[in-house]
């Protein structure tokens, strides 16, 4: 119940489980097997150096959510020592962003690799199918898929809007449920890419390499 413990359990134990509980309505063992052979094609991805556009497309076949916690965590040690000589130097000030703000340079590199990849989940078939609905039923998918990100009202009644007045805005919203927000920093990105535009649309340039 509390996901900042690390816990183990063993595969086997998962099948048992699983196979009691469902096994009468689903092919458990056939499905993990399938995971597991998919886990395991996965190509390893080098989140250390520029995030390219083939990292992008074999990270968007993984985890969504393992990805982006990786790109935190691989920048996180740069800059925690740091003092606040910037006006965004961690995660959590992400939301309160505005045009003209500094950030610390470990965070601006983050924040860059995160949004491209942020963008390449809408290479999923699950958004292109979402797309060709009403929407009207792109709102309800949305606010009945957010498990991680905590939103005001008056959050959900701007993305409603945005949504209802331009149906391409879409693409801005459907990543952010694709990942599970198991970390204060990433939940605190994620809400900063959704209701910021002033950090959307820097992060938007800084993933495209307009800005330096």
């Amino acid at each position: 119940k509390n996901n900042k413990v690390d816990r183990y359990i063993p595969i086997e134990e998962v099948r048992s489980a699983l196979s009691h509980a469902i096994g009468d309505f689903c092919p458990v063992d056939e499905i993990i097997d399938e995971y597991l052979q998919e886990e395991s094609a996965q190509e390893p991805i080098d989140l250390s150096g520029e995030l390219s556009d083939e990292d992008c497309e074999k990270a968007a076949k993984q985890d969504p959510s393992g990805v982006l916690n990786e790109i935190l965590r691989a920048k996180a040690r740069a800059y925690e020592r740091q003092d606040e000589k910037y006006d965004i130097w961690k995660l959590k000030d992400l939301p309160y962003y505005e045009a003209g703000d500094s950030i610390h340079p470990s965070l601006v590199e983050s924040l860059g690799k995160s949004f491209k990849f942020y963008r390449s989940i809408l290479d999923e078939d699950a958004y292109l199918d979402l797309m060709k609905q009403e929407p009207v039923e792109r709102c309800g998918w949305l606010a009945r898929a957010n498990q991680s990100v905590w939103l005001r009202d008056k959050d959900w009644a701007k993305i409603y809007d945005d949504i209802m007045d331009n149906p391409d805005s879409f693409a801005r919203y459907y990543p952010m449920v694709r990942v599970e927000a198991t970390s204060e920093g990433l939940r605190e990105m994620l809400r900063a890419f959704v209701t910021n535009d002033a950090l959307y649309s820097y992060a938007s340039e800084l993933a495209s390499g307009s800005l330096k």
